[in-house]
């Protein structure tokens, strides 16, 4: 039998759809390892500094082969994701 290769992926997503990112990787089971910055992670209710831009970048983002983006009602107020996006490519 072949076995799977496993892909590190890092998801970028609001942390209030915190269950669809807990879902898409139970979907995903052993094919991925998941490299995604957890709630309690960071403090999300600061702006981001530089010191914590370099701790995603390097802790999370730069073991990652692959980059997911969830998409929820609202992404687009997560003052993290663009640059997470920016920093995985």
């Amino acid at each position: 039998m072949t076995q799977t290769r496993r892909h590190n992926v890092f998801i970028t997503y609001h942390h209030q759809d915190q269950q669809f990112r807990e879902r898409f990787v139970q979907m995903m089971g052993d094919r991925i390892v998941d490299k995604s910055v957890n709630v309690g992670d960071i403090d999300d209710n600061s702006p981001p500094t530089e010191q914590t831009l370099q701790i995603i970048r390097e802790r999370y983002i730069a073991s990652a082969s692959v980059t997911v983006v969830l998409i929820g009602r609202c992404t687009w107020r997560r003052k993290y994701v663009d640059w997470e996006i920016g920093a995985s490519l």
